[in-house]
């Protein structure tokens, strides 16, 4: 079965929950958004899942992990450790295979922040590039 882009938004939208009454506003004002069983922190990030579903579906990308844990690590190898000791790691709000056979981490971002910033950076010398959308 064929689903075009505009069906599976529209099939989506019905299944999309905002967050309720009573709870506290976020920090940049996103606001956490169903699509079918899985929860985001916002509407584009939900968004953009909605539109790699339909990439996956197509076979244009296999394998879509959402909030993947990466680990981060010092010039020496040895894992980066926050001030209570625990290693630190990078989140990524999508990882997948795409056309290519490549990976790729992929993160929606409305407001960068120093923190990401400085994470970004950590990977980027792993190796590893983040695709921002």
């Amino acid at each position: 079965m064929k689903v075009t882009a505009e069906q599976f938004r529209a099939e989506m939208a019905g299944k999309q929950g905002r967050q309720g009454k009573g709870k506290r506003a976020s920090k940049y004002g996103s606001v956490k958004t169903m699509v079918g069983d899985v929860e985001f922190d916002s509407a584009k990030e939900a968004a953009r899942y909605a539109d790699l579903i339909l990439l996956q579906r197509a076979g244009v990308i296999t394998k879509l992990e959402t909030q993947v844990a990466t680990p981060l690590y010092g010039f020496d190898g040895e894992p980066l450790r926050g001030g209570s000791g625990r290693p630190l790691h990078y989140i990524a709000d999508f990882t997948y295979i795409d056309a290519a056979g490549l990976p790729v981490v992929e993160d929606v971002k409305g407001f960068k922040t120093r923190v990401y910033l400085l994470k970004k950076a950590i990977l980027r010398c792993q190796g590893v590039k983040i695709v921002e959308t």
